[in-house]
């Protein structure tokens, strides 16, 4: 089976420093990924996960091949999966014992996601690159357009030439109380 998506893209796309970032993203995420650039306009990847061995055998082993062409402001990817090993895995499991059913169909819900983490790697690719992905509404895909807020600097008044400081009223003690109590003062 075979998918294919048409990506906007600048018309000076460099398509090797797109393989690189999609083959590292992939590579952090556990596949092995062998990318072959053909030209400076087509580029084949195979991404693959789990092909040797018996997991192979019960169906988890994942794998694609990935082919990319552009074209002027768009890029083609194709993308071709391996069903075969998830197929054997289904029919060993039908006529011998369940478990290769079991590891078939999540070998199968494994592939089926391998095609958006391909298109996620690759997209990450084109917007890591200087000339990525065009903002094009034509393909249905808008890319964000940020926009540093711009600093204005606070508007200050400045301070007065002279600073009074306000009268305190002082206090007077009223006429009609009388001093405090000094003591007794006739016994000394």
């Amino acid at each position: 089976m075979s998918t294919s998506k048409m990506i906007p893209v600048n018309p000076n796309l460099n398509l090797n420093q797109v393989l690189a970032v999609a083959t590292e993203n992939l590579q952090a995420q556990g596949y092995e990924v062998v990318a072959t650039p053909m030209s400076a306009t087509s580029a084949s990847m195979t991404v693959r996960k789990d092909r040797d061995g018996f997991k192979n055998f019960m169906g988890l082993g994942v794998e694609s091949r990935v082919q990319m062409m552009v074209n002027n402001t768009a890029m083609t990817l194709s993308i071709e999966h391996e069903w075969t090993n998830k197929i054997i895995a289904l029919i060993v499991g039908w006529f011998l014992c369940w478990v290769p059913i079991v590891t078939g169909i999540m070998g199968c819900v494994n592939q089926s996601g391998l095609t958006n983490k391909i298109n996620d790697a690759v997209m990450l690719g084109c917007n890591s690159s200087p000339n990525g992905v065009q903002a094009n509404p034509q393909y249905g895909y808008q890319q964000p357009q940020y926009q540093a807020p711009q600093y204005q600097a606070p508007q200050y008044q400045a301070p007065p030439q002279q600073y009074q400081v306000p009268q305190q009223p002082q206090y007077q003690a009223p006429q009609d109380v009388q001093q405090p109590y000094q003591g007794d003062t006739q016994n000394q």
